[in-house]
């Protein structure tokens, strides 16, 4: 249970910008920090906080005012981090307006598509080859080939030196789920979203509670990298569905999806599926029902097959892995895509089945090619091998 509980590894900090450009079309980046070792506290949120809006000035200098919103963990949930905000906003010259939680199992869903995005380029990163053992080496998957759009990545290390917060007498701390931060450095709260007026800390009260946090200081070992471009926002229509559907037993069914306005692809490699809502996703993936655009690899895996059987000399499967990964067109360009990679144990089932589909058909032609489903059922058997492994060693 090891692999379950305790967990150890790299951390990384996901944070999503969204912001109107100068056509006043909604748009959204990404910023993403590596830690070798990190302790996922307060002081860490309010380091990578200062960092991610000096960036974010730097790169957009006409931001001047942020709101911020967050999941319930205790990291975010304290008053140790909203007692350092007001002197965040004084040293990069951005005024921080509000700060407000969001609900259990909501409000994370562009962060959660993103996450997805950069685990699926990791897992192409690793299966390539290459090692993912330090924050650098995470950092460099991430932004390796052509990156993950509108996502930058930075390694950093948290300075706990600097920290100047121990202990505060802010009372009702738990209770509170909106803050407005004023001009005269008061800060506003809320229980619940604009119920009431709500209640005014004045400065001086806020600075008995404890003392001044100075500035976090946190040290960038590789500065932000990757793709610098925007990523759309599509506001959603009252018309358009969820993907999903309720059938006559009350069960969700997943609906079929190809508008090219849906932002939210599946972190299964090949899976072309795309959908408008996180929710959607999460059923798809639940469901299981991946669709793969294979038709040129499972040519390309015929055609070396059936040249190992004419010469005797079988191509491995960890050959043919190598071969799909070198094959070029004529122009020189990659003939497959990295998503489009498949390890040695998916081409011996693909092998496999392909043997046992030629014995039944020893009447056909050899060039035969085994069906979209056929391949899909070996990517299924193989996960749910896969799933029963780990069930068995624990």
């Amino acid at each position: 249970m090891t692999d379950f509980f305790g967990q150890k590894g790299l951390s990384w900090h996901v944070a999503v910008v969204i912001f109107k450009d100068l056509e006043n079309s909604l748009k959204h980046r990404t910023f993403v920090h590596c830690f070798h070792s990190v302790k996922q506290d307060w002081f860490t949120v309010a380091s990578i906080l200062e960092n991610l809006i000096e960036h974010v000035k730097k790169v957009m200098p006409s931001v001047s005012k942020v709101s911020i919103r967050s999941d319930n963990a205790g990291c975010y949930h304290c008053g140790h981090l909203w007692l350092s905000l007001n002197g965040i906003s004084e040293r990069t010259a951005v005024k921080i307006q509000s700060y407000n939680y969001s609900e259990r199992q909501s409000g994370k869903s562009y962060c959660d598509s993103k996450i997805a995005h950069m685990r699926c380029k990791m897992r192409t990163f690793v299966a390539g080859g290459g090692n993912i053992q330090t924050a650098n080496d995470m950092q460099g998957a991430i932004v390796s080939g052509k990156g993950v759009t509108g996502c930058q990545v930075s390694v950093a290390r948290i300075d706990t030196s600097t920290q100047q917060i121990k202990s505060h007498k802010w009372k009702g701390v738990s209770h509170i789920s909106n803050l407005q931060f004023n001009e005269d450095e008061s800060i506003t709260v809320w229980k619940a979203y604009n119920i009431g007026t709500g209640k005014t800390l004045s400065k001086q009260e806020l600075m008995g509670y404890s003392s001044q946090q100075e500035e976090t200081g946190m040290k960038v070992e590789e500065d932000f990298v990757g793709s610098d471009i925007s990523g759309n926002i599509h506001k959603k229509n009252n018309n358009e569905s969820n993907n999903t559907t309720t059938d006559v037993n009350g069960s969700l069914v997943e609906e079929d999806s190809t508008c090219p306005s849906h932002v939210f692809q599946c972190p299964e490699i090949g899976c072309v599926k795309t959908y408008q809502t996180h929710s959607s996703l999460k059923n798809h993936v639940l469901f299981g029902r991946h669709e793969f655009k294979l038709e040129h690899l499972k040519e390309f895996l015929t055609e070396i097959f059936d040249i190992g059987e004419e010469s005797g000399e079988k191509v491995t499967p960890s050959d043919a892995a190598m071969r799909i990964r070198q094959a070029r067109l004529e122009n020189g360009s990659k003939r497959f895509s990295v998503t489009q990679y498949l390890d040695a144990a998916q081409i011996t089932s693909f092998f496999s089945r392909l043997t046992v589909s030629r014995r039944k058909q020893v009447q056909q032609p050899r060039n035969v090619l085994m069906e979209d489903e056929d391949l899909e059922a070996v990517l299924a058997q193989i996960e749910d091998q896969t799933i029963r492994d780990i069930a068995l060693e624990n």
